[in-house]
């Protein structure tokens, strides 16, 4: 049984890391059906290397898009906890009904895969109709350049580098990668904002909140009020969201409030899913971002929304902690140590692909990986039947 296993769910693991990069497709929908017709595996079994499979691979794509600065840890401060609260408990509470229903869990649900391979395919011919076939992919936090930071940008890479953030509002400015221009513009902000000076001067790993100085051979801030600023900075830093602001600047402030509100309503939803069928639920908060705030920049909604599936996928796994180890096969961690490799090559080529490719062929690659994972869900039985195990 090692042998096929390792035969079909090696190349089919890395195909499911490629898919979860392009729009965040969760592995469950192949994964758990493969595991339980064509292995035999138990319920928990399964479900068990189908979480590790999606929490490996969104904290693997998390790392490589916030290196790019495609993650917008403030969205995800804000909604990860409570996305991974919910299902913990909706796992603990719903084990009944998963126990009652386990035979769904056999079935295919390879119709959504083919609905946004259509979706994706019509947003690439609009995209190619407006003649952006040949432009470059979207820069991050490109819609917001008059208001954003992006949160990863590589403070101090020289010690030339200057940082600036004004905080007086709120809102972070966009200094950060660039030097002052010298016309005065960041001090004035730093004025405005009843600061002393004009800029920061980068630090390798730290933010640097407006007006407070801090030289490289002397990183942390000497006097009680400069650390609570050094504070305040770093935190109003970490909580901003890019995506969020880029909404507020567009609707009305009754319209944001109706926004958020409904946002927290659907990542509960998706926890409460989620836990009862141990479900990472990725594509359904890229979903969720996109319709919600419109966010065109889809490699940051997908590091964003697969860490939001890593945040669901620990309180799923924090299940397992508690229960009889006899539900868990012996051989489970050397089914892992196959699958989980692959499942990180498989994103770790596909987030390089959804970075450096142009708009229109992104659009194209994320409709083609939809098709093959329809495909591959909905003819597993007819594809994988040699391999049946009874």
């Amino acid at each position: 049984m090692l042998e096929g296993f390792a035969l079909i769910m090696m190349p089919t693991s890395a195909i499911m890391g490629f898919a979860l990069a392009t729009v965040g497709f969760t592995c469950w929908n192949l994964a758990v059906p493969l595991y339980l017709n064509l292995f035999a595996f138990h319920l928990f079994d399964a479900l068990f290397l189908t979480v590790l499979m999606d929490l490996t691979g969104s904290l693997v794509l998390g790392y490589l898009y916030s290196r790019k600065g495609r993650v917008d840890f403030g969205f995800v401060l804000r909604f990860g906890p409570i996305c991974g609260l919910v299902a913990f408990t909706s796992a603990k509470l719903g084990e009944p009904i998963l126990l009652s229903h386990q035979k769904l869990l056999k079935g295919t649900v390879g119709y959504i895969p083919f609905l946004y391979a259509v979706a994706f395919l019509a947003k690439a011919r609009t995209s190619l109709r407006e003649g952006e076939s040949g432009a470059d992919a979207p820069d991050a936090f490109e819609h917001s350049k008059s208001s954003s930071i992006p949160l990863t940008a590589r403070y101090g890479s020289s010690s030339d580098d200057e940082v600036f953030i004004a905080m007086g509002n709120g809102d972070a400015h966009d200094h950060a990668d660039r030097p002052n221009d010298g016309d005065g513009h960041a001090k004035e902000h730093g004025a405005a904002n009843g600061q002393a000076d004009e800029h920061a001067r980068g630090v390798p790993g730290l933010p640097h909140p407006a007006g407070i100085r801090v030289d490289s051979d002397d990183a942390w801030p000497d006097t009680s009020q400069e650390r609570g600023a050094w504070l305040r900075g770093t935190l109003a830093s970490v909580w901003y969201s890019p995506i969020l602001e880029n909404q507020r600047r567009r609707v009305s402030p009754a319209a944001m409030r109706a926004k958020l509100v409904s946002c927290a309503a659907c990542m509960v939803g998706c926890g409460v899913i989620g836990g009862i069928l141990y479900f990472g639920g990725g594509v359904i908060f890229v979903t969720v971002i996109l319709f919600l705030f419109y966010h065109d920049d889809l490699p940051l909604v997908t590091g964003t929304g697969c860490m939001l599936m890593s945040c669901v996928c620990l309180g799923l796994m924090a299940t397992f902690i508690d229960r009889p180890a006899v539900q868990l096969d012996s051989e489970l961690p050397t089914y892992a140590a196959l699958v989980l490799p692959c499942v990180m090559l498989g994103t770790a080529l596909s987030s390089h692909m959804m970075l450096y490719l142009s708009r229109t062929s992104v659009l194209l690659l994320v409709s083609l990986v939809a098709l093959v994972m329809g495909v591959l869900i909905t003819f597993q039985r007819q594809i994988f039947a040699w391999a049946v195990v009874d």
